[in-house]
Parts: C-alpha cells; structure tokens; sequence
C-alpha cells in the first residue's frame, strides 16, 4: 500500500518545540478518501524538516497522540476532513485551503 509522510509546520516555529512536529502517514482510505494517521511512525523525514518525536512528546499528547483525520477533496484547492481518537469521531471537522498557482 502506497503512502506519504509529512508533518504539521508550526508558526511561529518556536511552537514546534513545545508541541511537537506531528509526524503522520497518508494513505488511500476507503472511495476518494485519505487517512492521515499519526499514530503511524513515519519512515523518514527530510534534511530540512523539524526532529522526529513520537506524537505522545510534550504537548503533542493532547494534539495528536492516537489521532487519524479522514479527508476528501472538494476541488481543486479545498478539503475537508474529520478528526478522530481512538477510533471514535470528534466533534472536529476542518477545511484545508491551498494557494492555486
């Protein structure tokens, strides 16, 4: 199964030190649906990109620790998603909007 890796960029960066980066796994999940699962580890990172950490470091416990967000495009630049913990929905929907160039 094909999957990507990322992580939450904080601003102000600082914010990274006291959270955590976030570190997920994508992948397919399910008719035009992406899980992004953080309870995954990821495999690597870029040069760049903040240390990894596991997602129950410092505060990142209460942001991320046990979470997956299910997302599904809507266009071209928007998604929607919803967070879940432990396998249970939250009472936390999101959009996510990206620049179009």
């Amino acid at each position: 199964r094909t999957a990507l890796w990322g992580f939450n960029a904080q601003e102000p960066k600082w914010l990274e030190s006291v959270i955590t980066p976030g570190y997920f796994v994508a992948r397919g999940h399910g008719d035009g649906e992406v899980e992004i699962d953080y309870r995954a580890e990821a495999p690597g990172k870029a040069e760049a990109w903040p240390e990894i950490l596991p997602n129950s470091a410092r505060v990142g416990r209460f942001v991320y620790f046990q979470m997956q967000d299910f997302m599904r495009g809507v266009s071209r630049h928007v998604t929607i998603g919803r967070a879940t913990r432990h396998g249970k929905e939250m009472p936390a929907w999101f959009a996510l909007c990206r620049a179009g160039h």
